[in-house]
């Protein structure tokens, strides 16, 4: 099969750019690890589900200040589980999404682990197929870097991939990290009623150049 250009990593970054490359007249394919990683960390561990969640300890918020204006509020009540139903149903129908356009454009996605044989080579590992192309792009993304002494297990200790699988919020929790992320996080699981301490080796939260440092201290 040849293409004049092959993505590997159907996520934000590489989809955008194969939706560029496609509206430019080449020919695109994407190689991505299975159905399910389809749209990256943003989608599946990042940015959507944490928008949702987000959200939720928003409405919370407002519902809690609801007496204020004369709204009385009674028998309020939190589900986990079916917050978390309904994030991934989110995540799911998105990903569909991104298949079904990539699908009507004709964007094929090969599956497996994309494996540069040459230049102008992408083998798909787990199968027999080799693509040929002009050009690679590799939009592989990140993975979670643990602690030296706090290893993720995903049972006390959670990175940012494994904290999804909570289906019972814990009384208390210890968040290392006072980036975006992290303040997100704190934020989040806050006003779901847990007890949040947040831990930053630098001076301030946010500490980004983006940010005025008065506004983060």
């Amino acid at each position: 099969m040849e293409f004049d250009l092959v993505i590997v990593g159907a996520g934000s970054g590489g989809y955008e750019a194969g939706l560029y490359a496609y509206r430019r007249g080449m020919k695109v394919a994407f190689v991505e690890l299975s159905p399910e990683t389809v749209g990256g960390s943003c989608l599946n561990r990042g940015c959507i589900p944490s928008k949702y969640m987000r959200h939720g300890a928003y409405l919370l918020e407002k519902l809690s200040k609801a007496q204020n204006y004369g709204i009385k509020v009674e028998g309020l009540s939190l589900d986990l589980r079916m917050l978390a139903e309904g994030r991934d149903q989110v995540v799911l129908t998105i990903r569909e999404n991104f298949k079904k356009f990539a699908q009507k454009l004709g964007i094929p996605i090969f599956y497996g682990r994309g494996v540069l044989k040459d230049k102008n080579t992408v083998y798909v590992e787990g199968s027999d197929i080799t693509l040929k192309t002009r050009y690679i792009l590799l939009a592989t993304g990140s993975s979670c870097a643990d602690l030296k002494d706090l290893p993720a297990d995903g049972k006390r200790i959670f990175n940012t991939d494994q904290i999804w699988s909570l289906r019972e919020f814990p009384r208390r929790m210890l968040i290392v990290g006072g980036g975006a992320v992290g303040v997100e996080f704190a934020y989040i699981f806050r006003m779901y009623g847990v007890d949040v301490v947040l831990v930053e080796l630098l001076d301030r939260l946010l500490p980004s150049p983006d940010i005025p440092e008065e506004s983060s201290r």
